[in-house]
This record gives C-alpha cells, sequence and structure tokens, in this order.
C-alpha cells in the first residue's frame, strides 16, 4: 500500500501565511526593541514616590482588609501619596507586592511588559488609522525608543502613566471599531471602548481627553472621501448626527469628574506652590506648550524634577518664541490639513492630550516628562507620516530623498535607543538618581529633599541634614524636609530640635500623619501624656485605620488610668489588624487590672 500523500499548500494558503508573518514580523520587531532598550532597568531599586507608595506604605501588606478603602475617603491613606482618585493604579501595586513582595524586580518588570504593550497598540492603532504597516512600525519604534517615556517607566509609582496610557489606547481602537456612518454598528465593541475608557481614568485623569479625540478624529480623519473643510456647519453636523455615540463617553468623563472633584476629592491637593493667577497662566500657556514641544524634540538634559515658573512679562524672549512657534504651528496646521489630515491629527492629538497639564485648574507640578507619555502617541504619528512620505518619494530626479531620509530615522532612533539605555541607569537607586538631578536641576527642592532622603538612608547624617535645609532654603513649605529633620534630631537625642521640625510639617501641612505620629511619641516618651493623646487622635482622626497611633493611644490612655478607653483603642487594633499581638496583650493586662 502506497503512503497517502498529503496535500500541497494551495496559493491561497501560501498566500495567508505569508500575510500572518508580515502582519506579526512589525510587532515581534517592537517587541524586541522594547526589551533590549529596558532589560538594564529591570535590576534598578526602588526610587522616588516608591517608597511612600509601595516600601513604606504599611495597607499594602493587608490587601483584603485596605480593599473597601478604595471607595471611600480612606482611599488617600492606602494609597500613600496619591494626590488624587487613582484606584486601578494603586491596585495594581497591591497585586504586584502579593506575588513578589518588597522585590523591585517584578515591580520593573511589569512596568517594562506594560510599555511593551503600549508600543504594540500604538503600531495597531496607527495602521488602523492609516492603513500603512511601515509607517505604524516607523510610529511604534519612535515610542519605544523616546528617551523622554523612561521616567513613566522607571520609577513604579508612575505606572499610573502607563495604565492611563494603556486603557486610553485601546479604548480609541475599540472606539474605531464599534462605529460607522456616524452610528453604533457593533454594541460590544463600543461598550468595550467605554469600559476601557472609565479604566483609564481610574488610572489617572489624562485619560480624560479621549472623547476630544473621537471628535477630532470624526473631523479630520473618519470622513477622508469628503474635499477637506473644518466649517462650523461640519462641526455643527458632526455633533448632530454622533450625539448618541458621544453620549456614552460624556457619561463615563461625567462620572468620573463627580468623583475626582465631588465625591473623593482629596483635600491635600490644596497643597501646592502658587504659579501665577489665571490670567497668567492663559497668556503664558503658549510658552508652557513649547517646552513640552522642545522636550519631544530634543529629549536632552532629562531630569527627574524640573524648576517650573513664568516669565516675569510677556514680552519675554522665552515666552515670545514659544508664543511664536506654538501660534505658528496651530496656524499651520491648518494649511497641512489640505494636505494630510493624519498629519493634523497627531498634532492636535499632542495639543489636546496636554490640556490635563495646562496648568489651567492649577496642578502641583505644571511640568514633568511623564505628562508627555500619551501626547507623544500624536507626535509619533506625525514624525513618521513626514518620514514615510519622504522615505517612499522621490522629491527629485537627482538627489535620492528616501536615502537620506531612512539614514535620518535610523540616526534618530538610535541616538534615542542610546540616551534611553543610559537614563535607565540614572534611575538604578535614590542616591544615583538624586545626585544627578542636582546637578541638571540645581534649584529643585524635591531634588535636594530626596538626596537627603538617599543620605538619611545610607546614615550619611550630616550629607542629609544639608541638603534638607537646602530643600527648604528653596521652598519653606516643603513640610517633608521639616519632617526627615526632625527623624534625625530624633535619632540624634536632640528632642527640642525635633519637635521643632515636626511642628513645622504639621503647621504646613495638618494632614501629615508621619510629622504628627512622630510627635505624639515624643511627647509620649517625655511624658506628657495629654500631649500626646492629642496628637495620637488627630492621626486616628486622619487616618482611622491606622492601627500603630491606636495602640499607641491607648498605652496613653492607660498611663492616664484611663483602662476603659484604652481598651477601646486596642480592640479598635484588633478590628483592624486580628494578629496583632501587642493589643490583645494589652487589653488582657488591662481586663486583669481593672477585675
Amino acid at each position: 500500500m502506497n503512503p497517502k500523500k498529503q496535500p500541497r499548500p494551495t496559493a491561497a494558503r501560501k498566500a495567508i501565511s505569508k500575510l500572518t508573518a508580515t502582519r506579526w514580523l512589525p510587532i515581534t520587531l517592537l517587541m524586541i526593541v522594547c526589551i533590549v532598550l529596558y532589560f538594564n532597568s529591570l535590576s534598578n531599586k526602588f526610587v522616588y514616590d516608591d517608597y511612600a507608595v509601595i516600601v513604606e506604605n504599611k495597607y499594602i501588606q493587608h490587601p483584603v482588609k485596605s480593599f473597601p478603602s478604595f471607595f471611600n475617603h480612606s482611599y488617600f491613606n492606602i494609597a500613600a501619596g496619591e494626590a488624587s482618585y487613582r484606584p486601578l493604579a494603586t491596585l495594581s501595586y497591591y497585586l504586584i507586592y502579593a506575588i513578589v513582595g518588597l522585590n523591585p524586580f517584578g515591580y520593573h518588570l511589569f512596568s517594562v511588559l506594560l510599555h511593551l504593550a503600549n508600543v504594540v497598540w500604538v503600531y495597531l492603532l496607527v495602521n488602523l488609522i492609516l492603513k500603512q504597516r511601515f509607517t505604524a512600525l516607523i510610529a511604534g519604534l519612535v515610542f519605544a525608543c523616546h528617551p523622554v517615556l523612561t521616567e513613566a517607566v522607571n520609577c513604579i509609582a508612575f505606572n499610573e502613566d502607563l495604565l492611563a496610557a494603556c486603557f486610553y489606547l485601546l479604548a480609541f481602537i475599540f472606539c474605531l471599531k464599534s462605529s460607522t456612518n456616524g452610528l453604533i454598528s457593533d454594541r460590544k465593541n463600543y461598550v468595550l471602548s467605554l469600559l476601557f475608557f472609565l479604566l483609564g481614568l481610574l488610572s489617572k485623569e489624562m485619560a480624560i481627553t479621549l472623547p476630544a479625540i473621537i471628535v477630532l478624529y470624526d473631523l479630520s480623519i473618519k470622513n477622508e472621501a469628503d474635499p477637506p473643510s473644518f466649517s462650523l456647519h461640519l462641526i455643527l453636523a458632526t455633533l448632530k448626527n454622533r450625539m448618541l455615540f458621544y453620549a456614552g463617553y460624556l457619561a463615563v468623563g461625567l462620572f468620573y469628574l463627580s468623583i475626582r472633584f465631588i465625591l473623593l476629592h482629596n483635600p491635600e491637593e490644596s497643597i501646592k506652590p502658587f504659579f501665577g493667577s489665571l490670567w497668567e497662566r492663559v497668556i503664558f500657556l503658549p510658552g508652557h506648550i513649547f517646552s513640552f514641544i522642545k522636550l519631544s524634540f530634543f529629549p536632552v538634559n532629562l531630569t527627574a524634577d524640573y524648576v517650573f515658573s513664568y516669565p516675569h512679562h510677556f514680552f519675554s524672549a522665552s515666552n515670545l518664541i514659544g508664543f511664536s512657534f506654538v501660534a505658528g504651528l496651530a496656524v499651520l496646521s491648518v494649511f497641512i490639513f489640505k494636505h494630510s489630515r493624519a498629519i493634523f491629527f497627531g498634532i492636535w492629538w499632542f495639543f489636546i492630550t496636554l490640556f490635563p497639564v495646562y496648568n489651567l485648574i492649577t496642578i502641583y507640578n505644571p511640568f514633568a516628562e511623564r505628562y508627555l507619555y500619551i501626547p507623544l502617541i500624536g507626535f509619533c504619528m506625525a514624525v513618521a507620516i513626514v518620514f514615510n512620505t519622504l522615505i517612499t518619494k522621490r522629491l527629485s530626479e537627482t538627489v535620492p530623498i528616501q536615502i537620506l531620509s531612512s539614514v535620518a530615522i535610523i540616526v534618530i532612533l538610535s541616538l534615542y535607543s542610546t540616551v534611553t539605555i543610559a537614563r535607565n541607569r540614572d534611575w538604578k537607586d535614590n542616591l544615583t538618581l538624586w545626585s544627578k538631578t542636582v546637578i541638571t536641576s540645581p534649584g529643585s527642592t524635591i531634588a535636594h529633599g530626596s538626596l537627603g532622603r538617599a543620605y538619611q538612608d545610607q546614615g550619611r547624617l550630616q550629607e542629609a541634614i544639608r541638603s534638607y535645609k537646602k530643600a527648604i532654603e528653596l521652598y519653606p513649605g516643603n513640610y517633608k524636609a521639616f519632617h526627615n529633620l526632625g527623624v534625625i534630631y530624633a535619632g540624634q537625642g536632640a528632642l527640642k530640635e525635633a519637635v521643632a521640625n515636626y511642628k513645622r510639617a504639621v503647621d504646613i501641612n495638618p494632614a501629615f500623619v508621619e510629622a504628627q505620629f512622630n510627635l505624639g511619641n515624643i511627647y509620649h516618651n517625655q511624658g506628657l501624656l495629654e500631649a500626646a493623646v492629642q496628637q495620637y487622635r488627630k492621626v486616628t482622626e486622619l487616618d482611622p485605620a491606622d492601627f500603630e497611633a491606636r495602640n499607641n493611644l491607648g498605652v496613653a490612655y492607660a498611663k492616664q488610668g484611663k483602662m476603659d478607653k484604652a481598651i477601646v483603642q486596642w480592640e479598635k487594633v484588633l478590628m483592624i489588624d486580628p494578629q496583632n499581638e501587642s493589643a490583645a496583650d494589652n487589653i488582657r493586662k488591662a481586663k486583669e487590672v481593672t477585675d
């Protein structure tokens, strides 16, 4: 019997196999590039806000007990440093902690994988919009390699930017898949888009601009077959035809804003530097935007903290340059619209997605590299279209412009990659990061205060004191620097100086529980029981789940002979932490005394 012959692959099968390989090749390349660029970040330690959010966050060790706090004002206690309501970002830290504990490798691996996913989403989105794989590949490569994104990837506490971008991109991708001719043609994709939009908002408020981006897409790219026009009639007609479609995104956005600014507003947000009146913030806005544009084109002298200030007057040279460039770019984009709606879309993606950090509604830190994580997608798209146009078309018969353009994009990607890999090393640990930052940003109070903390952790206390004092000199409202000085002085037995610094920290920020707690401990140790009780009570009012303060409050009550009150506090400790042996032992001893 002759063996049965296997059927030969048909031409259709070969074509499908080739098409599949072609689709996966760019994605595989982008994944490899990401891994190569950020491999050296996996050995980095905890830095910057990682300590407050993860390392020193006592609630992260009890995720189940802390879970109800994700839905009320006590969120800001368990989030340990978050300025606004970002529960998904906080939840991600809790989940990673449940798997790897305090091993920084696991957190950095998550960040790198999340950035890798975002690079793929950028590629898929640009390809979905333009139907040009090569252009999408260039956009993905620029996004993968751009050094300005290293802050968001290397600082674990900035996972919120990665998460928000991830959900933002998914929401927009599913949005594009969900509608045709102004109608909701695919309800499943529409619901998924709304869900991802909400998840993006719960990661970070930067995602709030998605509805505006959808409208921008509808006006610029969706009806590309129509003659180029941006008339008021077209805008009104689009809004009318798509009203039902937009309504879902508007509802989700309003739901989040009601949580963000009304239901779960963080009172500590009121503690922020003064950056001018609303009028000043408006007239200097173009210069502010120009600073982000410069950083996008020329990511040099990167730093973990920028000293932000507005010019002294409108006619300063720096402000006029910024104003002229941004105004010129906005006007130029109108002419570009007639020739390339996609470039127009990329430019205005950048402008619109930056809106949350325009500082029109004041924020604590108006300028940071991580703010560019979502806006840079528009930049990458516009740059990719320009280079693809130059590479695939000859502008003259004698000069091979496409070759020069190919070399240019390779050089740019190589330079970006080199800076990215080098910048990852700057985030190695706190001492390395802040030693570098005080050089690149010598006027930064955060840099000097954080360097002081790095010295303090290494026992280099005199250097730490000098750094904290420099931080306070630069910004007298730096309550964390006052608190850390108090910790050093208390450790050295200089209790008078410690109390003075703790009190200064509390005066600046009455909601800063660490200073309140440490002040209570000093009073307690000095036998000033009533003063200690008052401090511990303030801590428990600010953070009802702080079992350490409750335990110490119980001890102070016991020393005052108020055993009933002491037992009440220890019982509350056991409700929060049933395994707390100290509280259980205190209750047993107290009952023996009272019996």
